[in-house]
């Protein structure tokens, strides 16, 4: 339990950053919806399906580069001369993108048919550009072990973006709002992180980062493009077969499921950043394993809780015309708990000088998605898309253990993970069968509880610490 403790007191700032950010979001949301119908949330779901793809391209994967060679560096100095090179880098790529995206704008306007204006497209696309330049500096105060300045940002980016879109939409209620609130508060966040970043480890322009760009950031890039194939790319796919009232819907239903995501990720903000220096330690193969069963508990337990409570949020906060998403958000949890767990077992993976195996492993899946989203959209409409990508995370989970074992034979705990992940099954069963809001929330608390406790019994609430990266 000590050491539950310690643990629970390094994520809990990155908890925090969650509760906030998340939270904010979700009392934008019935703001938001009060002011915009359907139609034009699915508006918000055809731009900002854009602009992650766009995001996506300019991030490079620089976030798991800066892990892979600068946060596990035993020497400071030597780290921080790596961490400068990536910054470097960043900006390049930042400056180089912004000037490509903006000659590009009307292009990108026709042939992509993004309904917005050619001002707020221009403003998104300057907010899209200096992405890299926001994850660098937090994915370094996250490897530097700097929890609590880490929160600072994330409230403040959050606070930022809630009053800013909430003010334009009370102003201008149009899909153009949120997109140009929320990309303002990028443009500014960026300014403020870069200056840290200078201050704390300079920056550095360096042939060593073009060729980890090339060997480890680059299959990131295509990792992160069919990720995208498996989590917004449908929204396309969807247009012309749905209406455009339905894939808004489909939008408010996988906001609502991303918080079972979301439970998780304090666990994984502060260990995705020192698994791979967990990896190398003596006994860190059964650390590993310990850490994966703990964060798959925590995965499990809060999609189990938002199966149950997100109906009751959609009945209770939403207009009468957003009531259909109810029906979506247990199925597009089970999307997202594949997803995550695919994330947690595919350290092994990453473990290598080149990340040209999570490419090929996440390529894989997002041609199953791809094919199952042709073959099954103009048949069954949104379910058809959360069919494929489900099957494509099936498909993924299969891929990174295969691969994975090869490099880091972890001895994964997966007895008791498929123990818990069935009587959670189970309990959502049982609990879609409540109709009213308050029941469903009733419910959502006390399975998480049952579960815990269930977690703690077959001992998957065990992990033994080890020495900080900060402090070796």
């Amino acid at each position: 339990m000590q050491r539950l403790r310690r643990l629970a007191g390094s994520a809990l700032p990155y908890a925090l950053s969650i509760a906030v950010a998340k939270g904010l979001s979700l009392l934008l949301m019935p703001w938001i919806a009060r002011h915009l119908p359907p139609e034009d949330y699915g508006r918000i779901e055809m731009i900002a399906s854009t602009l992650e793809f766009l995001g996506l391209l300019l991030a490079f994967g620089l976030g798991d580069t800066l892990f892979r060679f600068a946060s596990s560096e035993s020497d400071d100095g030597e780290r921080h001369r790596r961490a400068a090179g990536i910054a470097g880098l960043s900006i390049g790529l930042a400056l180089v993108c912004a000037v490509t995206l903006q000659l590009l704008a009307p292009l990108i306007r026709d042939v992509v048919r993004v309904p917005i204006g050619e001002g707020a497209l221009r403003l998104a696309l300057l907010g899209v550009s200096v992405g890299g330049m926001i994850e660098l500096p937090l994915a370094w105060l996250r490897a530097r072990n700097r929890p609590f300045v880490y929160l600072g940002f994330a409230a403040a980016r959050a606070a930022l973006q809630f009053a800013a879109i909430a003010w334009l939409v009370s102003i201008d209620p149009h899909a153009e709002s949120v997109i140009v609130g929320s990309s303002a508060v990028e443009l500014l966040l960026a300014g403020a992180l870069l200056v840290l970043q200078f201050r704390d480890t300079g920056v550095r322009f360096t042939l060593q980062s073009l060729r980890w760009l090339h060997g480890y950031s680059l299959p990131l890039l295509i990792g992160g493009l069919a990720t995208f194939v498996l989590g917004t790319c449908d929204r396309w796919l969807l247009v012309g077969q749905i209406p455009t009232s339905e894939i808004g819907l489909y939008g408010v239903a996988a906001k609502l499921a991303l918080a079972a995501a979301l439970v998780s990720q304090p666990f994984g903000l502060w260990w995705y950043a020192r698994r791979l220096a967990v990896l190398g330690e003596p006994g860190g193969l059964a650390r590993s394993a310990d850490a994966v069963a703990l964060g798959f508990a925590v995965l499990v337990i809060g999609a189990t809780a938002v199966c149950l409570a997100g109906p009751a949020f959609v009945r209770l906060l939403l207009p009468p015309a957003y009531l259909p998403a109810a029906g979506w958000i247990p199925w597009l949890v089970l999307a997202g708990v594949l997803n995550e767990t695919a994330s947690l077992i595919n350290v092994g993976c990453y473990a290598r000088r080149t990340t040209w195996l999570v490419a090929v492993v996440n390529a894989l899946g997002a041609a199953v998605a791809a094919v199952g989203y042709i073959a099954f959209i103009p048949a069954m409409g949104v379910d058809g898309a959360i069919l494929a990508t489900v099957l494509a995370h099936a498909v993924r989970i299969a891929g990174f253990l295969i691969a994975g074992q090869r490099v880091a034979p972890i001895p994964y705990r997966s007895g008791r993970m498929l123990g818990l992940a069935a009587a959670a099954a189970t309990t959502v069963w049982l609990g879609s069968k409540l109709g009213e809001p308050a029941l469903l929330g009733l419910a959502a608390v006390g399975a998480s509880a049952l579960l815990g406790l269930l977690a703690l019994v077959l001992g998957m609430a065990k992990w033994e610490a080890h020495q900080p990266i900060a402090a070796r």
